[in-house]
């Protein structure tokens, strides 16, 4: 869970290459709350197919469940006018926008985390967008902060929680669930889940954590191949790619000089 998720999880898997991980992040959440409402078709009736790095990926495939329909073309003819009515600029705005445009599958991540990775998202970010951004963050973080506090001074009276007032569904985080799914061997779909690539996405380096649809089941997580992505899209997240791994060998080795030229 914790940022930067990518880069933690890479040198786990090399200090560690035995050890099972995986690394989570909720920005799919963008994606489940806005597909159902595009498509008509509930979320548990969606297989969404993201692929790439995390705060980095691309919607590259969605399918009703059911009948194994291609919901692609519909959700392309519906993209532009729906993301432009429902704009928001700590979500889809005009850089996720213009990448929509350029590459022709939608950026899932929103612009507050597609900006870090393309030089040219500078042209679609005001200071100001950052700064409001922080500034709500902190609120949100306040605010549950005080109502966990109003609980556990409860709780020291006493005075024990009702169900459901912490609350009243689920958080959408997948951790739990995907712990079940391998306690149950419930053989579940998660669509957006990190992992060593290991053959998932070809032409990117398979020393590599990618983001991407898996399955779980007793014996663990286990990607689902998609093979070659589009060639721009592959060479935009291969620089990112060649960043983190400059990153973490920063800090296996303390080298000064790869700490620089992954700043570079």
């Amino acid at each position: 869970f914790s940022n930067p998720m990518a880069r933690v999880c890479l040198a786990i898997k090399r200090t560690a290459p035995n050890l099972k991980f995986v690394g989570l992040c909720h920005q799919i959440g963008f994606l489940n709350y806005h597909l159902p409402r595009m498509v008509k078709k509930k979320l548990d009736n969606l297989k969404l197919k993201p692929y790439g790095l995390n705060h980095f990926g691309f919607l590259m495939g969605l399918e009703e469940l059911a009948s194994g329909k291609d919901l692609m073309p519909e959700f392309n003819s519906k993209a532009k006018e729906y993301f432009k009515q429902h704009e928001d600029r700590f979500e889809f705005s005009t850089l996720t926008f213009e990448v929509y445009k350029r590459f022709s599958y939608l950026p899932y991540v929103g612009d507050n985390h597609l900006g870090e990775y393309l030089q040219f998202g500078e042209e679609f970010t005001e200071t100001q967008d950052m700064i409001d951004w922080i500034d709500n963050t902190d609120k949100h973080g306040k605010r549950i902060y005080r109502r966990v506090l109003r609980h556990y001074k409860r709780l020291k009276e006493g005075r024990y929680l009702k169900k459901g007032i912490l609350s009243k569904g689920t958080s959408g985080e997948r951790a739990i669930p995907i712990i079940e799914a391998i306690i149950t061997d419930e053989k579940s779909y998660e669509s957006a889940v990190n992992i060593p690539n290991d053959g998932i996405i070809e032409n990117l380096p398979q020393d590599l954590v990618v983001e991407c649809p898996v399955t779980v089941d007793k014996d663990g997580v286990h990607g689902i191949k998609w093979g070659m992505l589009p060639k721009d899209i592959a060479a935009i997240l291969r620089i990112e790619a060649t960043i983190q791994d400059l990153c973490v060998e920063a800090i296996l080795k303390k080298s000064k000089d790869n700490a620089i030229a992954s700043l570079a």
